[in-house]
């Protein structure tokens, strides 16, 4: 278990180092390093371009390292393209659809879904593709 922790910072304006230490028996405290620039929640933001023709850009944030999928649905629900379905560190991610379903077929114009699922957080968002 965790007995003691301390935490340090230090740094003119915004340049701050948080360090965190657990165990205080000298021979093992080991700081950890907090990196503020990681991601505080999940977020699934807005396709850009949309509507889109040949490709489109999905950015999404994880906070902690986790199973993700990423699919593409059409307006009826079926699953067209998974993009992504992987365990992946904490971190912001910028993943390109080209318009093509899971056989690598170009798929029609129309309104197409986005979802972003873990074991902890399901967002979903609206894109649309014109040719």
């Amino acid at each position: 278990g965790l007995d003691d922790f301390a935490v340090a910072s230090y740094g003119p304006g915004n340049d701050q180092e948080i360090f965190i230490f657990s165990g205080w028996d000298d021979a093992t405290d080991i700081p950890y390093e907090y990196d503020p620039t990681l991601p505080s929640g999940f977020m699934l933001h807005q396709n850009y371009p949309n509507p889109f023709n040949n490709s489109t850009t999905i950015n999404f944030e994880i906070p902690h390292k986790e199973k993700v999928s990423l699919k593409i649905y059409s307006i009826l629900g079926k699953e067209v393209k998974q993009l992504i379905n992987n365990e992946l560190s904490a971190g912001t991610y910028h993943l390109e659809w080209d318009g093509t379903n899971n056989k690598g077929l170009p798929v029609s114009s129309g309104v197409y879904f986005y979802k972003l699922s873990s074991s902890s957080f399901t967002q979903e968002m609206k894109l649309v593709l014109v040719k």
